[in-house]
């Protein structure tokens, strides 16, 4: 193959990869009123919560008047307490719309509740921190190391016979 042919291949593989990602929004989802649901309220474990099969790693969220589920854009926290009752409420799910960082009074399956909302838009980002790396990305970096490695073996006339992508 020639070297445009490589870079085609390259980036075709790497738009398909980076496909999934765009997705993939990976979130915790649970509910609690009243610590009903203990492993959902704070502080939040997340490694039991992955076990408790809590995490959706491609979180989906229906629309009004559509039929069907739709990837969701943002991971979402939401606490608050009831007005009327006092009950404590905590869900964590996702959602297809940015509410970025709110607090007040706001309605809930017909209750009002005085709280907030946190929008997030990274994998089991309503949660506390981790840093993890995609298999995607490790995959795109070995590909361009390959390229390289090839293209500057040509640069200076030696057979790469190592590098050579079938």
């Amino acid at each position: 193959m020639d070297s445009g042919n490589d870079v085609l291949s390259i980036t075709t593989i790497t738009l398909i990869l980076l496909i999934e990602q765009v997705y993939s929004l990976g979130c915790f989802t649970c509910s609690t009123f009243n610590n009903s649901n203990p492993s959902c309220t704070d502080p939040f474990y997340p490694d039991y919560n992955v076990r408790d099969n809590m995490y959706e790693p491609y979180c989906k969220q229906g629309i009004k008047n559509r039929v069907g589920k739709f990837p969701a854009s943002f991971c979402v926290k939401m606490d608050g307490v009831s007005m009327t009752t006092g009950a404590q409420i905590t869900v964590r799910t996702c959602t297809l719309d940015n509410m970025d960082y709110q607090c007040g009074i706001f309605n809930f399956e017909d209750e009002i509740f005085r709280g907030c909302l946190v929008t997030c838009e990274n994998d089991a980002c309503n949660r506390s921190v981790s840093l993890h790396t995609s298999h995607s990305c490790i995959v795109l970096v070995v590909l361009l190391s390959l390229l390289v490695i090839c293209d500057s073996s040509k640069l200076i006339g030696n057979e790469c016979s190592q590098c050579q992508i079938t």
